[in-house]
């Protein structure tokens, strides 16, 4: 995705967030084995090499998905999207990986913005990759799905608004990359862990 060169919009910003997140929902679900290995195949981003599933079906949605989130990001009312890993059997949560991100206009005003924020998700994707190869072995058969927390109203999409959490043990928390851009974006990427607990 190339970015305006002489005068970086919000419409940049989201564009690289949403390739940017896009990228992880691929890497965390080859690195912690949801899919065969050989359903993944490596392309470069951020002059990084990143997992990216194969399956055009698994693509399509996560990329619908994705795009479906451009609105409320642009409107400033989507602070987190998270990807959430279950167990198989209890349907408990056992990892969360969350994108906090706050983006403002005010330091849109040259291609340094761009460039910073190239260096930000880069570091972010690295750190991430070195993060989720590091856990330990999931169930057998996990499951995972997608959570966006939106600020008011629920724009008509595809996405299902979700029922109250039940009370589950406090997670850990493992801090991937934390950054504040002054004017243009503030990020946080960060996972949860809960115990595994046997079947």
């Amino acid at each position: 995705m190339q970015a305006s060169a002489a005068h970086p919009t919000v419409v940049d910003v989201v564009d690289m967030l949403l390739e940017f997140w896009e990228a992880a929902v691929h890497a965390i679900l080859a690195a912690r084995g949801l899919y065969r290995p050989d359903l993944f195949t490596r392309e470069r981003l951020y002059g990084l090499a990143v997992q990216r599933a194969r399956h055009p079906g698994l693509c399509a949605y996560i990329a619908n998905a994705l795009q479906e989130l451009r609105a409320p990001l642009m409107e400033g009312v989507l602070p987190s999207a998270t990807l959430i890993i279950q167990h198989p059997a209890q349907f408990t949560t056992l990892e969360e990986y969350s994108l906090d991100v706050e983006i403002s206009e005010t330091g849109l005003s040259s291609p340094a913005a761009v460039r910073n924020m190239h260096a930000v998700l880069r570091s972010a994707m690295l750190r991430l990759q070195h993060t989720t190869t590091a856990l330990g072995p999931l169930p057998a058969d996990a499951t995972w799905r997608m959570q966006a927390r939106i600020m008011g109203p629920v724009p008509e999409c595809s996405w299902i608004e979700a029922e109250a959490p039940q009370p589950q043990p406090t997670p850990a928390l493992i801090p991937v990359r934390s950054v504040k851009l002054p004017g243009s974006l503030a990020l946080q990427l960060y996972v949860r862990m809960a115990p595994i607990v046997a079947p």
